[in-house]
């Protein structure tokens, strides 16, 4: 986001139809590139997974959380499934509305089968800082190897590496779809 924030509108029409999302009348990530002025230089790779239990070590996450409130056109509406860790912390910090979406387990899951990005997600998640007891241990019960770099490609190539057959993949996705209802 902060280098190259055209590479936003790349997500289009062909990414909504492998997700069997409905189709788009703008890019996939139109509203952020719209912002890209006031987010530019906020966006902290801590973000994406690192803070995931615990905001706290990402020290710009309440700016930038906030910029994109601020930055909005009309009533913000903020969605990510990289949110659920952290509803507590965004509650508490920004006020408003959390909705969670409850979808059937066992469906939601196959959906997430087109390709192993949803896997890969999962995976990069249980490497976040300061997790519940719960993930500490699921990392040692599928023997989850540390990750090597900080950097997002690189971890999410490392964890691209791993190889774990579908009864692992979906006992870390069950695991962290419990968690998300707590």
């Amino acid at each position: 986001m902060n280098g190259d924030p055209d590479a936003l509108l790349g997500f289009a029409d062909e990414t909504a139809r492998s997700l069997r999302h409905p189709a788009l009348s703008r890019p996939y990530f139109w509203e952020f590139h719209a912002l890209r002025d006031a987010l530019h230089g906020k966006f902290a790779p801590c973000m994406s997974y690192a803070s995931f239990f615990d905001p706290s070590i990402c020290p710009g996450l309440q700016d930038y959380v906030q910029t994109l409130i601020d930055a909005a056109p009309a009533t913000p509406v903020l969605q990510c499934c990289r949110s659920f860790g952290r509803v507590a912390y965004l509650r508490q910090t920004h006020g408003g509305a959390h909705i969670h979406l409850w979808r059937d387990a066992v469906s939601q899951w196959f959906s997430y089968q087109i390709n192993d990005y949803f896997d890969i997600a999962s995976l990069l998640v249980l490497q976040a800082n300061n997790p519940p007891e719960m993930f500490l241990r699921l990392r040692q019960e599928i023997a989850l190897p540390a990750l090597e770099s900080v950097d997002f490609a690189a971890g999410y190539e490392q964890m691209r590496q791993v190889s774990f057959g579908w009864e692992q993949r979906y006992f870390v996705y069950y695991a962290l779809w419990v968690y998300s209802l707590m």
